[in-house]
């Protein structure tokens, strides 16, 4: 009798915990809307648009049907197991599927070990690698005074590289300190990815304003490395007009990445902290990393931190302060544009690219591109020109 009535007390602990289990996964889809997902998921380039919403809803369907599955299917057979079997043999089963998943992993992460170090051999570098090369502050930068052609989208493109280690015009068009010039910090879609550098918005918004452009972005940045690289040149001009960041949600994850060191700001002081490995260095972590891309509130709080940073730069150089966002597809709001930018009251405007993209290629084309510098024109342009 008493042996029935520990295994009835067993049956009921264990449908305690399928339900927790169960209350948790509802828990987590009744958090986790648009707003959550905006701010802790950055899916690439894609968390405005459409694309975003439809996963951020799966997210919360399964986990919906995760919860409802560990309640209605799992908690009853759960605890008829344990009532038959006994707490101690359904720990031991428990621990034996323990240890073959511990095993399962083990082995996944040695298969995607092999199979991410043989896809590096045989698929093609990405543009940072083929044109840059490593350093010690940013991670990487453009090879200094070298004009590289490479098939990009479908396309023969010149990327030329001045010796300041900025993309040009021509690698000899380096840029006079003494002039007005407005700073383009950022990423791929601020150095052109995959277009000429007169489709390029730097250039664009150049030649419609009439003053010297710069962009220090680089492709594959963060937004921490867009920011120091902007730190360390800002110094150099004598006249800046402008800095203008651009500012895409991948930024964010990517400063998480142990590929280049790491800024860290307290007040005005700012400190630079060498790489350190962590278990997304594994190959299991990579992919959680660039699947998955779970931003923490630690690095969105980053975010916003840097870029008030560079508004203050900016504004104490005199210069005009502005992100610009392009996005993928119409939405009403932004709950993460409204905590970087609104409600700090740092200037940012969004750009529609739309289909507007290049083919086999995610990344603004001309047309898209000509949007982006007419938005950075109208933004910075005189009042009344």
């Amino acid at each position: 009798m008493t042996n029935d009535v520990s295994r009835r007390v067993e049956g009921i602990v264990a449908e305690g915990v399928a339900t927790v289990f169960g209350a948790v996964a509802w828990a987590w889809a009744w958090r986790a809307d648009l707003a959550w997902s905006e701010r802790h998921i950055a899916i690439d380039h894609f968390a405005l648009d459409d694309d975003a919403a439809a996963v951020a809803r799966i997210w919360r369907i399964t986990a919906f049907g995760v919860g409802l599955v560990m309640i209605v299917l799992v908690r009853p057979a759960l605890g008829r197991w344990v009532r038959r079997v006994g707490a101690r043999e359904a720990l031991a089963a428990s621990g034996r599927i323990v240890v073959a998943l511990l095993l399962a992993l083990i082995t996944s992460e040695g298969a995607l070990a092999y199979a991410r170090s043989h896809a590096q051999r045989v698929d093609p570098l990405k543009t940072e690698d083929r044109i840059g090369q490593s350093d010690p502050r940013y991670g990487w930068v453009w090879q200094p005074s070298r004009a590289t052609v490479l098939r990009t989208a479908g396309r023969t493109i010149e990327y030329a590289i001045n010796a300041d280690r900025d993309r040009a015009r021509s690698v000899n068009d380096v840029p006079d300190p003494a002039l007005p010039t407005v700073l383009i910090a950022g990423e791929s879609i601020g150095a052109g990815h995959g277009l000429p550098w007169s489709d390029t918005f730097p250039a664009l918004v150049g030649e419609a304003l009439g003053i010297q452009v710069v962009t220090l972005a680089v492709h594959g940045y963060g937004s921490d490395q867009a920011f120091l690289r902007l730190v360390d040149e800002l110094p150099r001009f004598d006249r800046p007009v402008a800095v203008v960041t651009v500012f895409m949600p991948c930024m964010i994850w990517r400063m998480t990445r142990s590929d280049h060191p790491h800024v860290s700001l307290d007040g005005d002081s700012l400190a630079v902290f060498p790489p350190s490995k962590s278990w997304r260095d594994l190959a299991l972590g990579d992919l959680w990393l660039h699947r998955v891309r779970y931003d923490s509130d630690a690095a969105v709080t980053q975010a916003a931190a840097l870029f008030r940073q560079t508004a203050r730069l900016a504004v104490a150089r005199g210069a005009k302060v502005l992100f610009v966002r392009p996005y993928y597809g119409a939405r009403e709001s932004d709950p993460l544009i409204d905590e970087l930018f609104t409600r700090q009251g740092i200037p940012c405007v969004l750009v529609d690219v739309g289909a507007d993209v290049l083919p086999y290629d995610h990344h603004p084309d001309a047309k898209a591109t000509r949007r982006i510098a007419d938005a950075i024109t109208s933004a910075l342009a005189p009042r009344g020109a």
